[in-house]
């Protein structure tokens, strides 16, 4: 709490795929904290957020 009001940080949770080759579910890597930007649509809803830190290089994909 700060100055008697709850503040929220949002944390961005991702996974490459829902299961691997074996049928197991694949883990979720932490990505750190996010500010919100935009969302639009529903079912699925896309969500823009802003990274506070870069992303490791290992996880993006270039091209």
């Amino acid at each position: 709490m700060v100055n008697g009001k709850e503040q929220f940080s949002d944390l961005l949770f991702v996974r490459e795929y829902k299961n691997d080759g074996f049928g197991n579910t694949c883990p979720f890597i932490c990505f750190g904290l996010v500010d919100y930007v935009s969302s639009i649509g529903d079912k699925p809803m896309s969500i823009n957020w802003k990274m506070q830190q870069l992303i490791l290089p290992q996880f993006l994909k270039i091209g």
